[in-house]
């Protein structure tokens, strides 16, 4: 089979089934290699339904980590409570973690006085090779105003096939001077809403490579809506989703 051919089954693959295209560009792979893609994807969709057998347990410890599977279903997120995140590729025989990044090596003084909320995850759709963005908060209520710390790492896939690995580095930190409830990002804006009822849009590129903290300026709108929402998601690039449990129902 030519590579061509290869390219065209793989793109049929990811239109008709939604399935995610390799982590690394098309050119990058010998054609056996575009063979072992497709072809595990082809079989995994003949297999026979996997049989789960479920068990409850009472003596599992408090949630410690949150998980994320990365679109391609090779890499795993270990997201800490206590901010560190490490990540686990799945295709490996030991299924090791690594540690990813942690922000307490930036300040640990200031981390040391926070509370952790929150972490966001954007994929990056348009780029030729597996890359992402991890947005870490924490808020501190030492002071008299309690304030957000914001911590977003750009993170790349490096090197290729089984010997491929992930790469994060901090590309921006700022504050704000508020505490957060909700929040969400993409390669440009940071989201984030208070008590308060504003909507505050921050384009965070104006603290990239910054990290002393900036307190950067953002656009804020009055809330109109008459239900506080509980989760906030970016889809389709820009376009912000809004969901509310009570009701539960989307708004764009």
């Amino acid at each position: 089979m030519t590579r061509n051919f290869w390219y065209d089954r793989i793109h049929r693959l990811c239109e008709e089934y939604v399935v995610s295209l390799p982590e690394e560009e098309l050119k990058e792979y010998t054609i056996a290699e575009l063979e072992q893609w497709a072809m595990r994807r082809i079989h995994a969709r003949s297999t026979s339904p996997v049989k789960l057998h479920l068990r409850s347990r009472n003596d599992l410890p408090a949630r410690e980590a949150s998980y994320e599977i990365i679109p391609g279903g090779r890499w795993l997120l270990k997201i800490c409570d206590n901010l560190p995140v490490y990540f686990v590729d799945l295709d490996s025989s030991d299924l090791e973690e690594h540690l990813l990044f942690d922000p307490r090596n930036i300040d640990p003084l200031r981390i040391s006085h926070g509370e952790p909320f929150g972490d966001r995850l954007w994929i990056g759709h348009q780029s030729p090779r597996l890359s992402f963005r991890i947005e870490r908060c924490l808020v501190d209520q030492e002071g008299s105003l309690p304030f957000t710390l914001v911590y977003i790492y750009q993170v790349n896939l490096i090197g290729h096939g089984a010997s491929a690995i992930l790469e994060a580095q901090i590309i921006a930190t700022f504050r704000r001077n508020t505490s957060t409830l909700w929040h969400a990002f993409n390669d440009h804006y940071f989201v984030s809403n208070s008590t308060a009822p504003t909507l505050g849009i921050f384009d965070y590129r104006q603290a990239m490579e910054c990290f002393d903290y900036p307190l950067i300026g953002c656009y804020t709108r009055a809330h109109t809506l008459e239900y506080h929402p509980t989760e906030f998601e970016f889809i389709n690039e820009d376009v912000l989703a809004v969901y509310y449990i009570t009701p539960s129902f989307y708004r764009i």
